[in-house]
């Protein structure tokens, strides 16, 4: 079953006011960082569950919309290195909301994928290809993605993208391209 658009946005904005609640009025950017270059230590020491953490803290905590979506943003990769791609996804998907860009997109797709979410995982990747229309590696994707929910028109207009796309840029991956070139057979 699957919601609707309405319905997850609101819930995304109920999270993120009960998140903001959490933090007092003097959170700030400048805590934010600060619970941010404590998560990229952790992370280092590879304290990858309490950078997690720290990295939640400190999305909660951030009041600059760029900010806030870069936080989220490395939240959700902290949590797909975790396992957790569930909560990955709803961090990507504030990312977008706040600063929507094609590499935030593309990490949503790959985590709802991750998830067994694949329709979330195809609007993820549609939106980065719309960004970045000649990303041969979205385009891919999206065939890959396209072919799995039985969409072979799609999938195969996807494909024949991807290889031109590959073309125009000189990717010279002989193995890849013969690859794509039988899924469009």
């Amino acid at each position: 079953m699957s919601w609707p658009r309405g319905l997850v946005a609101l819930v995304l904005l109920l999270i993120n006011i009960a998140g903001r609640a959490r933090c007092a009025e003097d959170c700030a950017d400048d805590a934010a960082r600060r619970l941010a270059d404590a998560a990229y230590a952790a992370q280092i020491g590879e304290r990858f569950e309490e950078a997690a953490g720290l990295l939640s803290r400190a999305v909660d905590c951030a009041n600059g919309e760029d900010l806030r979506a870069r936080l989220a943003r490395d939240l959700g990769y902290s949590l797909v290195r975790l396992g957790r791609e569930g909560a990955a996804v709803e961090a990507f998907a504030i990312a977008v909301q706040l600063r929507p860009d094609a590499q935030t997109w593309r990490a949503l797709g790959y985590a709802a994928q991750r998830d067994g979410k694949l329709p979330r995982s195809v609007e993820a990747f549609e939106a980065a290809h719309a960004l970045d229309p000649d990303d041969a590696a979205t385009l891919r994707e999206l065939g890959y993605l396209y072919k799995r929910l039985g969409q072979r028109q799609r999938a195969a207009r996807a494909f024949r993208a991807a290889i031109r796309a590959a073309d125009a840029v000189g990717e010279a991956e002989p193995e890849r391209r013969l690859l794509l070139r039988r899924e469009v057979r």
